[in-house]
């Protein structure tokens, strides 16, 4: 720090300043993508009878999801260099049954919505 200014510059700076443009095939790529689930979100939108419907396939996947597989696995993540210990089991138990329940509410919900069951 000279004259009491302090230097920030790092080394390396200048690769993430920098910004290279996309190349041709990247390009491709990021507009096929972005076409793809727009067109995808588009024909859902249509196909689905209301949002009652969204609302329930939403609601039977995100809630197990939000709950209790995003927590058990951020645990074991946090976690991962640690050794087993009952906490890692039971983590473990809670991401396995709550994927399967998830699979199965979403899977009922589905097959609710197929057969024309509506609440």
């Amino acid at each position: 720090a000279a004259n009491g200014v302090l230097d920030t510059h790092h080394e390396g700076d200048e690769e993430h300043q920098q910004h290279s443009n996309p190349t041709l095939s990247e390009y491709f790529v990021h507009i096929s993508s972005t076409a793809a689930i727009v067109l995808v979100c588009f024909f859902t939108a249509v196909a689905v009878p209301g949002v009652a419907t969204v609302w329930s396939i939403c609601g039977s996947s995100m809630s197990i999801i939000i709950g209790f597989i995003v927590p058990a696995g951020c645990y074991l993540k946090i976690r991962s260099r640690k050794k087993i210990n009952p906490r890692f089991v039971g983590a473990w138990t809670l991401l396995f049954f709550s994927t399967v329940t998830g699979c199965v509410c979403t899977t009922h919900v589905i097959m609710d919505v197929r057969n024309g069951v509506t609440e």
